[in-house]
């Protein structure tokens, strides 16, 4: 029996620390599109460092969940981007937490330039990664056309100026 017809009014699930790496990531988002009610995703600290979430894209466009944390997943740029990807299929995630990954200004510039498309993000945590005064200047850019994010938590980064 597939985890929606055992759990059909499920809005909350979390697997943080569960020891699944990116291709149980892949099964659940799968599953998830047929959850309508799921609104809240948390994933974090589990071990998807992969570059292969293109794979995951029309899924993104399907899904209900409005708060997707993947925090202290061992992302790096290449995910990063990729998931920026993602995002851009993106209809209902307001809130985005991808703190205390391993990301760079590289793949920090994937999301600065996907918010100025994206009009749903309302809130964005991108606390404790490696991004720099360099890094930054894109989302600036951004900031100045998209008139929905309500908060960015930059904490912890290497931001100076």
């Amino acid at each position: 029996m597939t985890l929606y017809k055992i759990f059909p009014n499920l809005y909350s699930l979390t697997l943080s620390f569960c020891g699944f790496e990116f291709k149980g990531f892949e099964i659940l988002m799968k599953t998830l599109q047929y959850i309508r009610k799921l609104e809240i995703l948390n994933v974090s600290g589990n071990r998807l460092k992969s570059k292969h979430f293109d794979s995951l894209k029309s899924y993104f466009g399907f899904i209900g969940i409005r708060n997707l944390n993947i925090s202290k997943c061992h992302l790096c740029d290449e995910a990063t981007f990729e998931l920026g990807l993602c995002m851009e299929q993106n209809v209902s995630i307001k809130k985005l937490n991808i703190s205390d990954n391993e990301i760079t200004d590289d793949g920090f510039r994937s999301f600065s330039i996907l918010f100025y498309k994206n009009i749903v993000i309302e809130y964005f945590d991108f606390s404790s990664n490696f991004i720099t005064d360099a890094g930054i200047k894109e989302l600036i850019k951004s900031l100045e056309i998209n008139t929905t994010l309500k908060s960015i938590n930059l904490y912890d980064n290497q931001i100076h100026n």
